[in-house]
Order: structure tokens, then sequence, then C-alpha cells
């Protein structure tokens, strides 16, 4: 231990993990899968096939960030960085595009895409007020013959919104008339 770094044992103790929990840290760190992980730390074989156990543990906040810890220090121990793995396979790709191997340059650029976050699911947070909220309460009491019935005179609302604004613009005909005009 240097530089005043802890021990993974300390850290561990630390986060008041217990030995299963540790060994199924450090085999996701390896890489393996989380079945395979949670076989190797000693689970039982009823635990390791309901992935509702384990992925509640893989969610443990004290077992993620052990795990978490563990990839820093894996990383840094390869003295790897995201630079590092991202230059790669754009090396990767470059030869594979001397080499005329497009499906090897497709599968390169999937692996920056997961590396950049891409293709990690989109999420939106909507704000609903309280007059919203109870709007949403007062929809979800209708009938579907309602609910048609309440979509169809809004679409009709809609339309005359639409046509009414429609009718305040400048049309366009005039428009080039009067620059014509004064351009004369």
């Amino acid at each position: 231990m240097t530089g005043g770094a802890k021990s993974l044992e300390v850290i561990a103790d630390d986060l008041a993990l217990n030995p299963k929990q540790r060994a199924f840290a450090r085999h996701i760190a390896d890489g393996k899968t989380m079945r395979q992980a949670a076989v190797l730390a000693g689970y039982s074989e009823a635990d390791t096939t309901s992935t509702t156990h384990i992925s509640r543990l893989l969610s443990h906040p004290r077992v993620s960030a052990y795990i978490k810890i563990l990839h820093t220090r894996n990383e840094h121990a390869a003295t790897m960085s995201r630079k590092k793995v991202l230059d790669g396979f754009l090396e990767a790709i470059e030869q594979a595009k001397m080499m005329a191997e497009p499906m090897t340059q497709i599968a390169g650029w999937r692996e920056i895409g997961k590396l950049c976050g891409y293709y990690a699911p989109e999420t939106r947070n909507i704000n609903v007020n309280v007059s919203s909220q109870r709007m949403l309460g007062q929809f979800e009491t209708l009938s579907d013959v309602e609910l048609l019935e309440v979509i169809d005179s809004s679409a009709t609302v809609l339309q005359e919104e639409v046509t009414s604004f429609a009718e305040t613009l400048p049309d366009a005909n005039s428009d080039r008339h009067r620059q014509s005009d004064a351009a004369a």
C-alpha cells in the first residue's frame, strides 16, 4: 500500500460487505457474467437461477460502489483509459477499411458507440403540475367512448385555431406584389 491508498480488503470492510458480496464484486470486475460471478462467489443454485436475486445484488449500493472501485483499480493497473480504448478501436477500424472489411468496420463503430454511451436508453423527465394531475385523473375515469369524443372535439378546436392563425398571416402573393411595386 503506497501513497495512502487503502487496500481492497479495507475498502470492503469500510463498505461492510460480506465475503460473498466481495467475491461477487471481484468476479464481476474480472468480466464474468452476473450468473457466473454469483456461482463463483458461493451463492446457492436457487439464488443464481433467479435473475431477480442477482440483479438485486448487483444494484446493491455498496456492492456496486465496490465494483466501481475494482474497475478503477483494474483500469489503473492496465494503464487503460477511455481514450486509449477509443484510439485502439479507431486504429482497428482504419485497418479494416484498408483491408476492405466493412463488417469489421461496423463492429468497431458499434463498440465505439457503446463506449460513448450512444446505446444507453434516453431518460426523459416529465413534470406534471397539480392541474395536469387533476385533468389526468379526470381522463382516467372516462370510458373509451367518452375519451374518443374528447379527442374528436379537441381535434376540431385545434383545426379551428390553425385556420384562424393562418388567416392572420400575410398572404405570400400580396408580399410579392408589394415587393415588385416597391422595386418599380
